[in-house]
């Protein structure tokens, strides 16, 4: 009997041994997960027969698809209602298109000078479009990965040329909170009584709420702002909040110098900073948390 019992004691230290193995490269595979995509759901992709299966949410799209961005080129097609509406704009001159056709058109464009031959991966320079339409393109799949359906008035607002800089912010204001742990509610786009924040976040950590407005300043063809830091901020605070304000704004402003960024956000601070006496319907502004950031991609 010792020796049988001796041998089911080594065989169980093996396997117990062997768990803690697999259970430490799970841990760091995860944690490399969480560095590359972030703390929401991961990419849920699977090679079958030559084709790339990819889950968005509760829907399975696939297709031929050599890589993620791949996928991400075709998502943003579909999400933004097919082709019909993107033909439309490509039918334009290239200065009267859409913002977002614009950047496609400098996507092409460098795809096409880098492209070795037909079917195969390749990689290309980054410039700020392909940065930007490849965010966008994120940001919607994000979004609905994490069960949240983009909503109609999202979508319109991304394909309105005039309402397209403060539409796509908002989109990465939510990637950046999904990625942090956040859990989002879209207000209810059908509720006009009031006008309230862009959503609820949720940090699943703690269930700590946050009422979350996104603002970012639109930029004329002359570089010249169509709208202040102030003037932002203000829209911002004169919305229903259920719950702690977390505000973002975004300078959208293109600086070129690590003196120049200084200057701008120092500038913006000032700015906030003088707000905090800020009066609305003759009360106190109420309080919030502001985040300033700068992303443009010129």
């Amino acid at each position: 009997m010792l020796p049988a019992l001796l041998a089911r004691d080594r065989v169980e230290k093996e396997i117990i041994e062997q768990g803690r193995r697999h259970f430490e490269k799970h841990k760091v595979q995860e944690l490399q997960r969480q560095k590359q995509q972030g703390l929401g759901r991961p990419i849920i992709s699977i090679d079958y027969k030559g084709y790339r299966f990819v889950a968005v949410g509760n829907k399975l799209h696939y297709g031929k698809w050599k890589s993620f961005p791949d996928f991400l080129a075709y998502y943003i097609k579909q999400t933004l209602g097919g082709g019909e509406w993107g033909n439309a704009e490509i039918a334009k001159p290239l200065a009267e298109r859409h913002p977002l056709l614009q950047w496609y058109d400098k996507v092409c464009r460098l795809q096409a000078a880098h492209a070795k031959e037909p079917g195969a991966l390749f990689s290309t320079p980054m410039i700020g479009a392909v940065s930007a339409y490849n965010r966008l393109a994120y940001n919607l799949y994000l979004i609905a990965h994490n069960g949240k359906d983009i909503q109609t008035r999202l979508i319109a607002r991304l394909k309105n040329k005039d309402n397209f800089q403060g539409a796509f912010f908002e989109t990465q204001v939510a990637a950046w909170l999904i990625k942090a742990g956040f859990e989002l509610e879209f207000e209810d786009e059908s509720d006009r009584q009031s006008k309230h924040c862009e959503f609820t976040a949720t940090y699943t950590a703690t269930g700590e709420k946050y009422s979350v407005e996104a603002k970012s300043r639109e930029i004329e063809s002359t570089n010249t702002s169509r709208a202040k830091v102030g003037r932002k901020l203000y829209e911002a605070l004169v919305k229903k909040a259920n719950h702690k304000r977390l505000i973002f704004l975004n300078l959208n402003k293109p600086l070129h110098t690590q003196e120049a960024a200084e200057i701008a956000m120092d500038r913006a601070e000032r700015i906030v900073s003088r707000s905090e006496g800020l009066k609305i319907d003759g009360e106190p502004a109420p309080a919030a948390y502001v985040c300033i950031t700068n992303m443009n991609d010129q």
